[in-house]
C-alpha cells in the first residue's frame, strides 16, 4: 500500500509540518540519518540483503494475511519502529497486489520514481471519477508570466541573433567573401 509522506510520516516532527514542506523536511532528515524510523527500514532491508523485506504478517499463512488500512498500516508500522513510507516501498519489490492512489499510475515520473512497470499488470481503478484531472494535469504544464516572458525575450534575441547572422552573411557576399 503506496501513499503520500503527508498520510505516511510517523515522525513527531516532520508529521506535525504543512503539507507543503514536508517532503523537504523527510528527505532532509532521512539524507542526514537522522530520522530512527527510517533508520529501523534501513536496517531490515540490510539484513534482508539476500532477499526482499518480508512481509510484516509472514508468519501467518497467505490466505489468512489481513489487507491493512493505509491508517492502519501508518499505525502498525509505527508501533514496530519502521517508518510507513519507506516500508511501504521495500514491501512494494515483493507484492502481487500494490494498493496505491491512482495518480501514482498516472504521472510518468511517479512511476518511474516507484519503479512501476505496468506491461504485465491489471489495473483496477477504484473512484475514478476525477480520472480524466489527474490525465490531464500528468501531461500538463505551468508557465509563470515571468517564465513566458523570459521565453519571449529569448526567441527575441534568437531571431535577432539570425537576423544578424543574415546581414553579416550578405555583407560577406557582397564583399566577395
Amino acid at each position: 500500500m503506496l501513499g503520500s509522506r503527508e498520510q505516511l510520516c510517523c515522525h513527531p516532527d516532520i508529521s506535525q509540518r504543512p503539507a507543503a514542506v514536508q517532503g523537504a523536511g523527510c528527505q532532509a532528515l532521512t539524507a542526514s540519518n537522522g530520522c530512527n524510523f527510517y533508520r529501523s527500514v534501513q536496517k531490515l532491508r540490510n539484513k534482508h540483503r539476500d532477499r526482499a523485506v518480508p512481509h510484516p504478517q509472514e508468519g501467518a499463512p497467505e490466505g489468512s494475511r489481513a489487507v491493512p488500512d493505509i491508517e492502519d498500516f501508518a499505525r502498525e508500522s509505527k508501533a514496530a519502529e519502521l517508518c510507513p513510507y519507506y516500508y511501504a516501498r521495500e514491501l512494494q519489490a515483493s507484492s502481487d497486489v500494490l494498493f496505491l492512489p491512482y495518480n501514482y499510475l498516472l504521472d510518468p515520473k511517479a512511476r518511474r520514481s516507484l519503479n512501476i512497470d505496468l506491461r504485465r499488470d491489471v489495473i483496477i481503478f477504484d473512484e475514478a471519477h476525477n480520472i480524466d484531472k489527474v490525465c490531464a494535469e500528468a501531461s500538463s504544464f505551468e508557465l509563470s508570466s515571468i517564465e513566458l516572458a523570459g521565453a519571449v525575450r529569448e526567441i527575441d534575441r534568437c531571431i535577432d541573433g539570425a537576423r544578424n547572422v543574415g546581414v553579416y552573411e550578405a555583407d560577406a557576399a557582397a564583399d566577395g567573401g
